[in-house]
């Protein structure tokens, strides 16, 4: 058998062969690729709507707040100069201020949190290990606040446990980073890179 018999046996094995493992290593790579997207689409971008909701209106609320309350204490200083020959600063504006505040709480941030926790549960599979340690905080955040609302816990019980916002700024940045992360790894790449990028993870 000379080699030109020998070539023409051996090729159509070769390129079979080849071929199979390529295909078989772009559908992996499809399959990764079709991953990422679903934690995307279902689990982190949803989230980050969510958050961005979340601190747009507690930056209103504190705005609000901090110049409602340099007001009232202007008002009292310049009620308290006067002898009270002036007339005295109604309050009840600003109590109106502190009842939508808390019945935002309960109407609206509260059921936020929520969510974020129905998104970190049901779809505990698409996330990183990263982002399901912040399940047990939010399920903790969110019980104590609803013992608070119905109060059946005391207020210097609630002080203690420091139910501040700020303790998600953390969870936050997680989030945004890890949207970002993966609207990269989405990003259309030509295809000679995505060819490489095939063969190299096939030889690691």
């Amino acid at each position: 058998m000379n080699i030109s018999n020998i070539i023409s046996i051996v090729t159509p094995f070769i390129t079979g062969t080849l071929g199979f493992l390529f295909g078989a290593r772009i559908f992996k790579f499809q399959r990764r690729f079709n991953f990422i997207e679903r934690q995307l689409n279902e689990l982190y971008s949803p989230m980050l709507g969510i958050i961005k909701d979340i601190k747009t209106k507690s930056s209103i609320r504190t705005r609000i707040s901090n110049i409602a309350n340099e007001i009232w204490k202007e008002e009292v200083r310049e009620w308290q100069k006067s002898g009270g020959t002036v007339e005295k600063p109604d309050i009840e504006p600003y109590l109106k201020i502190i009842d939508y505040d808390n019945k935002q709480l309960k109407e609206e941030l509260i059921p936020q949190y929520q969510n974020i926790l129905k998104l970190l549960i049901t779809n505990y599979s698409l996330a990183d290990e990263e982002t399901t340690e912040w399940q047990f905080i939010f399920s903790e955040y969110i019980e104590i606040w609803n013992r608070a609302l119905t109060e059946s816990i005391p207020r210097v019980v609630i002080e203690k446990l420091e139910q501040s916002e700020s303790k998600h700024d953390e969870f936050y940045d997680h989030i945004e980073k890890k949207v970002k992360e993966l609207k990269g790894k989405l990003k259309p790449k030509p295809l000679w890179k995505r060819i490489t990028l095939i063969v190299l993870k096939r030889g690691r």
